[in-house]
């Protein structure tokens, strides 16, 4: 027994050193502090003095808070939970701890600001909630809060500032917001903080600055935005924070100041707006002008383009060389800037519009599309030429190709005269002058006009012929009977010489030869003088064969 009396004594000792380690692990510093940092602690430790004014817990695995925790602990002024595991802090958690000035929550996991999660903290005057992951803060958050003066929601998920986000903030002096995912602040997001002094918005994703971002903080001192995305600030930005004396825009995407935007940096007793993507051309033509060289700002504007100013300070750059070598806009109008004419020629007024002209997209085609135009353009070519081809050997066909036979032709001179030739001189004369007296007759009742009630009788007697030139009559085409007594074995002797023979021997050698091809026919010669004298005048050839059929 007495052996192992030492071991069951060192068990007890382990046993209690367990049970107290809470105790044993905090140090206290009279009776006002208590530090138990670094100690693995799961929870609030409750057996510690409870007139202390000041607790740090942090560095510890503590995952919740709960209104007890701090229940006993009413006179603590500053209470420091930093970097521990902190998730949820449940509703009224600080509500016994009125006289509590400072509260730091920072490094933990909180990811929403409900709206009674600070309620009690009417003394509150600095709250550090930064490297938690808050993506959100309800309305009226802060309305527990309204002696806070400094509050910093650093290096958190925020991507907005909502207007409602900050009410009850009308005493705080600074406030911390960098390293968020911001891109947005709605209009009036400042405008109940008046006392605000200093706003740290840098390494956020805001991409310009409108009038009415900063209204309401007539007594911000200093503004820090540099390492955004910003590309633009509009005139009259930083009319709304008169009492401004330092304000940092580095590390953004700013390439050309409007002219309004000098007078409002020059009454800046600090500014920074070095490395930014400066573009020297016409459209820094009016804030060159401003340029004065009296402030300290005027150094800081680096040129990275034009190619032929990179590196060179504005300040050192004529005016009248800030040129636009691409198409540029002015307000409301259009115009056509080429690469040799300078800024000088637009207004001042209007100077700080411009802004370059996007070049319009060459248009592309596809191969599919691009083939189908080529075969469409030579397939229509072909046709085209085609026509072309058949037109022109239609027309030489025309000319070349002997004509059939015509009908008879009334001709309108009234002293026209026809004369028919015969096998005797005698029977011709006759002939010749019973036709001649009939064509006479009828051409003159033909120019009298009466067209239309003798056309009939004008070509009654007209014997239309056939296309058999042949000299046999068996082939003549069938006439309707009243024209039947006028074939050749009713007709008498003195029309018998009207009916068509074998062509004399002289033209004989101009009839067509029907084996031809028509294109391949000889035009007909015409008759010599002579034998147009001794045969008929008039329309007649060895082609063409009118037949005159005279009405007893």
């Amino acid at each position: 027994m007495c052996e192992k009396l030492p071991g069951m004594l060192l068990s007890l000792l382990i046993i209690l050193k367990v049970f107290g380690a809470t105790e044993a692990s905090c140090s206290i510093h009279g009776s006002t502090s208590a530090d138990c940092s670094y100690q693995r602690l799961t929870s609030v430790p409750q057996d510690l003095p409870t007139g202390i004014t000041e607790l740090w817990l942090q560095d510890n695995l503590i995952r919740t808070l709960d209104q007890s925790d701090f229940s006993q602990y009413g006179n603590l002024t500053q209470l420091n939970v930093r970097s521990n595991h902190i998730a949820t802090i449940n509703s009224q958690a600080f509500c016994n701890l009125s006289d509590l000035i400072h509260l730091d929550l920072g490094l933990n996991r909180l990811s929403n600001i409900i709206t009674d999660m600070f309620t009690g903290l009417g003394n509150l005057e600095t709250l550090y909630l930064t490297r938690n992951e808050i993506s959100d803060i309800q309305a009226g958050t802060f309305n527990s809060t309204p002696q806070l003066k400094t509050l910093s929601l650093s290096n958190n998920k925020l991507t907005s500032l909502r207007s409602d986000m900050f009410t009850g903030l009308g005493n705080l002096q600074y406030l911390w917001l960098y390293n968020n995912e911001i891109g947005d602040i709605q209009a009036g997001t400042f405008s109940m903080m008046s006392q605000l002094r200093t706003l740290r918005l840098y390494s956020n994703k805001l991409t310009s600055l409108s009038t009415d971002m900063f209204t309401g903080l007539e007594n911000l001192d200093w503004l820090h935005l540099y390492d955004n995305k910003i590309s633009d600030i509009q005139a009259g930005t930083f009319n709304s924070a008169p009492k401004l004396t330092t304000f940092h825009l580095q590390y953004n995407r700013l390439a050309v100041l409007k002219a309004e935007i000098f007078a409002e940096l020059s009454s800046i007793f600090t500014v920074n707006i070095t490395n930014n993507p400066w573009q020297c051309d016409c459209r820094m033509f009016p804030f060159r002008q401003e340029m004065t060289g009296s402030y300290p700002f005027e150094n800081q504007i680096t040129c990275e383009g034009p190619s032929n100013f990179h590196g060179q300070k504005l300040k050192d750059i004529s005016p009248e060389d800030l040129i636009c070598e691409k198409p540029v806009i002015v307000t409301g109008t259009v115009t056509t800037a080429a690469t040799t004419d300078t800024v000088t020629t637009v207004t001042a007024a209007t100077a700080s519009t411009l802004a370059p002209k996007q070049p319009r997209p060459a248009p592309s085609f596809s191969l599919p599309v691009l083939i189908g135009s080529v075969c469409g353009s030579v397939a229509g070519t072909l046709i085209i030429v085609t026509i072309i081809a058949l037109i022109i050997w239609c027309k030489r066909r025309t000319q070349h190709s002997p004509s059939g036979p015509t009908p008879a032709v009334v001709f309108s001179n009234a002293s026209a005269s026809v004369k028919v030739s015969g096998h005797g001189q005698t029977e011709q004369d006759r002939v010749q002058q019973s036709t001649g007296e009939s064509l006479t007759a009828r051409n003159s009742e033909h120019s009298l006009g009466h067209p239309d009630s003798h056309a009939g009788l004008e070509y009654e007697d007209v014997l239309l012929p056939t296309r058999d030139t042949g000299p046999s009559h068996a082939n003549l085409r069938q006439q309707p009977a009243e024209y039947q007594s006028l074939g050749p074995s009713h007709q008498p002797a003195e029309y018998q010489s009207l009916q068509p023979s074998q062509p004399p021997a002289e033209y004989q050698s101009l009839v067509p030869n029907r084996n031809r091809v028509p294109s391949d026919e000889l035009p007909p010669l015409p008759p010599s003088q002579n034998q147009t004298n001794r045969e008929l005048t008039g329309i007649h050839d060895t082609q063409h064969c009118n037949y005159l059929s005279l009405k007893k």
